[in-house]
């Protein structure tokens, strides 16, 4: 088989070979000029199959031009088929596809399956690799490339955009101690058949969470702390929280409730927080439990970023709204 030359080694040779200046030269011009440029791809197209045939660089001529025309339609043809095709079926998905949908796809050449969901409240999508062990670098890579030309950066979930959106974290905002009700996942919970999820069959802890919404819905408090957003003073919290940041009555004494999740929202321009404070009762729109807002407390920080106690205010979660609001966010 006939080994084929780097491009930076037959762009060297092609820069040598007569005549290259002017052909150069007239391919640039015509390639500025729509439709024009169609005989500046059949240009390339005749180059490249020179390269493929011989191996060698070889300079075409400009003339045969109903010839070079017809070259460079099979040219923009093939490119519109591998590029503009893969990213208009792309884009297609992403129109069609619903919150938490789910879509068979290939990238890198490798069977996936993509969802409409993400850990923060943007137009996010997850890409779950089938035979990750095997084709995790062709994936990979492939986005990487596609994403180069939108400037695509690699970092870490955006931790200020989960708080943002209200999106829990598991052993930091809730755990086995909590029930959905008082960490903002009551929605979720499908009581005798006229929960979000409709579901009529027996499941673990059906009875009790019944009897506590029951409860909630009497006016009664079927547990002490409930889950709320907060605004906070105090220098900018641009680190993870090693640690629970205690919480005071607006005038002080021992400690009621916890931060869980706290961090600097640069739009507002002020620390936000989810934390639990005691539950009192409030529901929203759907008689779902939320905080009292506009209830002022104390917020023990860390010296670094205040030495004393800072002032909170408890306020609406999400803290910005999401692109896809889940049915707590959806007022009915």
């Amino acid at each position: 088989m006939k080994e084929m030359p780097i491009f930076e080694e037959v762009f060297n040779r092609l820069i040598k070979l007569p005549g290259f200046g002017l052909k150069f030269l007239i391919g640039g011009l015509l390639s500025f000029v729509p439709i024009v440029n169609i005989f500046a791809f059949g240009y390339l197209y005749r180059l490249s199959r020179a390269v493929r045939k011989s191996g060698q660089p070889v300079l075409p001529a400009w003339h045969d031009w109903s010839g070079l025309f017809l070259d460079g339609l099979r040219f923009t043809l093939v490119w519109l088929v591998y590029w503009l095709l893969p990213i208009s079926l792309a884009s297609l998905i992403a129109l069609l596809m619903p919150f938490y949908g789910l879509a068979e796809a290939k990238v890198g050449g490798r069977s996936c399956v993509i969802s409409q969901s993400g850990f923060s409240g943007e137009a996010g999508y997850e890409i779950y690799l089938r035979n990750a062990t095997l084709y995790a670098e062709d994936m990979w890579n492939a986005v990487l490339k596609a994403g180069k030309k939108h400037k695509l950066m690699v970092i870490a979930p955006a931790h200020h955009r989960r708080i943002q959106a209200g999106i829990l974290s598991w052993g930091q905002d809730m755990d086995h101690e909590h029930n959905p009700f008082q960490c903002n996942l009551g929605y979720q919970v499908s009581l005798s058949g006229k929960g979000e999820w409709n579901k009529k069959t027996d499941y673990v802890g059906k009875e009790a969470l019944e009897k506590m919404k029951q409860q909630i819905k009497n006016g009664e408090k079927p547990y002490k702390l409930q889950l709320v957003g907060m605004e906070l003073g105090g220098k900018p919290i641009e680190d993870y929280a090693n640690d629970f940041y205690l919480i005071s009555n607006a005038n002080g004494g021992k400690p009621i409730g916890y931060i869980t999740s706290p961090w600097y929202h640069p739009e507002k321009g002020k620390n936000i927080a989810m934390g639990y404070v005691p539950f009192e009762g409030d529901l929203n729109n759907n008689g779902f439990p939320i905080g009292k807002f506009g209830k002022k407390y104390k917020v023990h920080l860390p010296k670094k970023y205040s030495n004393k106690p800072v002032d909170s205010v408890v306020v609406p979660v999400p803290f910005t709204e999401s692109f896809n609001p889940n049915t707590r966010e959806v007022k009915k």
